[in-house]
């Protein structure tokens, strides 16, 4: 018998596998390890049908790698899709094996899977450098703050810096060069080949697109979208539609995507405007119609983001619209 698709429950340790034949289902535990996959790829015998696994933050991509080499159509979906196919038992029953067949069962029904599984290690190991980096950035403004705060308490004070409290400032501002030491190597990966290079520097002429961003930009984003929405969505700066009948109520952000990106579009939104005639006069012209700072800066960032896209497609760098003169 041929299995018709394959749901794999992966946690740290143990991978539980659903497979789904014609009739029945059958359940397979093994290790989450390289011994472990080689004892499923020998079990599936290089089976076509499509292999189904969530997204676990770091302990799905090993099966996920090793499977996808062995030529398994392996989809890595997001836990927020799975969930109603997880939910559809009447007895409400949560288990590894429960919900790997609701993964195999997902397989079958969902006719929106993503795309295959991809991936090389050395993609997974660029994204896991970024997460680092967002992380560093993340708790070294929260301890910049915390030191500034202290200092200020000491100024007022009259109060000169003891020499712990010395060597911590001193750290902080080796982590700060740490950090653009990983945004350097970050670019160095990024723009191995001319290709990449190029977009790169294309998208430094969007007014407030740094190196750094352009560089994090290019990684993340994938170059074979064939709309900007898809750029926007992933970054979680869609707007959700709330509407029954002729009720129509107020969308909110999804945040539904990548929180680094879409922290660091809002902050080259704030510089744009800061620094860009034209993003300026849109940021007064949003604010005079009654959008917050907030509104206004998510708007301009999903501006920038479609712009983005426009410069890598067309390969074309961006030019600021000439303003016509006022009659």
């Amino acid at each position: 018998m041929h299995p018709l698709s394959i749901g794999i429950d992966v946690s740290k340790k143990e991978l539980v596998c659903a497979v789904r034949y014609r009739h029945e289902v059958r359940h397979i535990i093994k290790t989450n390890t390289k011994a472990g996959i080689r004892a499923l790829d020998h079990h599936f015998k290089r089976c076509a049908c499509p292999v189904i696994m969530e997204s676990t933050g770091r302990y799905h991509f090993l099966p996920a790698l090793l499977l996808s080499e062995h030529g398994y159509d392996v989809r890595v979906i997001n836990p927020i899709l799975s969930k109603r196919y997880m939910r559809g038992s009447v007895r409400n029953i949560k288990s590894d094996p429960t919900d790997a067949t609701a993964l195999a069962q997902m397989a079958l029904l969902d006719l929106k899977l993503p795309q295959p599984f991809t991936f090389a290690m050395s993609d997974i190991a660029l994204r896991q450098k970024i997460a680092l980096l967002s992380k560093l950035e993340k708790q070294l403004q929260s301890l910049q703050m915390m030191q500034n705060e202290y200092e200020e308490i000491c100024d007022m004070c009259s109060t000169p810096l003891s020499d712990a409290e010395q060597d911590m400032k001193e750290q902080i501002a080796y982590l700060r060069r740490t950090q653009e030491r990983l945004a350097k190597e970050i670019e160095e990966t990024v723009c191995i080949d001319d290709t990449t290079q190029k977009r790169v520097d294309l998208l430094t002429t969007i007014p407030g697109v740094s190196r750094e961003m352009a560089t994090i930009l290019c990684a993340c984003l994938s170059m074979d979208s064939v709309h900007p929405k898809q750029w926007i969505a992933f970054v979680g700066l869609d707007v959700t539609v709330r509407q029954s009948g002729n009720w129509q109520g107020r969308g909110k952000l999804s945040k539904r995507g990548n929180p680094y990106l879409r922290k660091r579009l809002y902050t080259a939104a704030w510089g744009a405007q800061m620094n860009d005639a034209a993003f300026a006069a849109e940021y007064r012209k949003l604010r005079d119609a009654g959008r917050s700072y907030r509104e206004a800066l998510v708007i301009l960032s999903r501006k920038i983001l479609r712009i983005a896209f426009s410069v890598c497609k067309n390969e074309k760098p961006y030019e600021c619209p000439t303003k016509h003169p006022e009659s």
